[in-house]
């Protein structure tokens, strides 16, 4: 029917024209649940720690003291897999770069929009800590990520005593489908690899460790 190809049409335009946080962050329908839920425990302070799309589910709690702990914002990966080098440069001659450019700003835009809303927002990045304060987000403070230590006190006695290899060992740590630890790849394979060969004529071995597919 002609009314239900005009909403086929008129409904994407809608979400690029005019965006509602609805529509880039779902979870924002389970506000009133979380809101009704976490006041009802009646908190002096409420910390959220997990993935920002679920950021939208805590927006009815910006009249409490919250505290969001985060990491890079959600337009942040795909920002970077459009450009070199997971993308070729005459990908940015086309339709698909153009749009995607757009809806990545939208959804930018509605992030920061949410993280105005609460009391305060800690970063577990330093740059992140550092773009979020730049885009207008000055109740940004910086927080170091809880690693713990497996090293030991003893890790440089340990360290000095261990046999020397023959050859020098680089490990590449990181998901191996996370987009900085891609982009590292390339750059190990592109701009470091070509030096080692030249330098150390084959005597060095690389070690590319972490969870996913390569």
């Amino acid at each position: 029917p002609p009314k239900r190809g005009l909403t086929r049409i008129a409904r994407p335009l809608r979400k690029l024209l005019l965006p509602q946080i609805r529509d880039h962050f779902p979870l924002i329908s389970n506000a009133p649940k979380v809101t009704e839920l976490v006041q009802s425990l009646n908190p002096d302070l409420v910390i959220y720690w997990g993935n920002f799309q679920t950021i939208p589910a805590c927006a009815g709690l910006k009249h409490l003291p919250f505290v969001a702990i985060l990491g890079e914002p959600p337009h942040f990966p795909e920002w970077f897999r459009i450009r070199p080098p997971f993308r070729a440069w005459s990908y940015r001659l086309t339709y698909p770069f153009w749009r995607q450019s757009l809806i990545l700003r939208i959804n930018r835009r509605l992030s920061l929009r949410l993280l105005r809303k609460f009391h305060s927002v800690w970063c577990t990045v330093t740059y992140l800590t550092n773009w979020y304060r730049d885009n207008g987000i000055a109740n940004c403070q910086h927080v170091r990520n809880v690693v713990p230590d497996w090293g030991g006190a003893d890790w440089q006695s340990r360290r000095a005593a261990a046999p020397k290899g023959d050859k020098l060992k680089i490990v590449l740590m990181g998901n191996v489908g996370g987009t900085s630890t891609v982009a590292g790849i390339y750059f190990l394979v592109d701009d470091i690899l070509p030096h080692l060969e030249r330098l150390l004529d084959g005597q060095f071995e690389i070690h590319i460790c972490g969870s996913g597919k390569l």
